[in-house]
């Protein structure tokens, strides 16, 4: 224990706090990251659901801002769904297949 600030010290001279706030901070990145990649598969997932819808020839022109507001809508339905309630379920899968130890059911 170190007398000046009342820390442990592990044997590189680190305090344990420090450790710990790096532990979270990774376990942190990781989930985000984790939920970044989910939300870009369900935007790939949507839009290739979306490809398969016939397009029809009532609007022509309105081709190009269809697509970009399509683009636009898909992407946020993604990004909502991986943030909120826990994804699809792809989330907890890689967390227990990179970090076993910070997976929680």
């Amino acid at each position: 224990m170190d007398s000046l600030t009342g820390r442990y010290l592990n044997v590189e001279g680190n305090t344990i706090n420090n450790l710990r706030q790096d532990a979270a901070k990774r376990e942190r990145d990781l989930k985000n990251a984790v939920a970044d990649f989910e939300s870009i598969f369900i935007y790939y997932m949507l839009k290739t659901l979306r490809s398969t819808v016939p397009k029809d020839a009532l609007f022509p022109q309105r081709d190009s801002c269809r697509d970009t507001y399509n683009m636009i809508l898909d992407q946020s339905l993604a990004e909502n769904l991986a943030r909120k309630g826990g994804g699809i379920g792809l989330q907890k899968i890689l967390l227990h297949q990179l970090d076993p130890k910070i997976y929680t059911s």
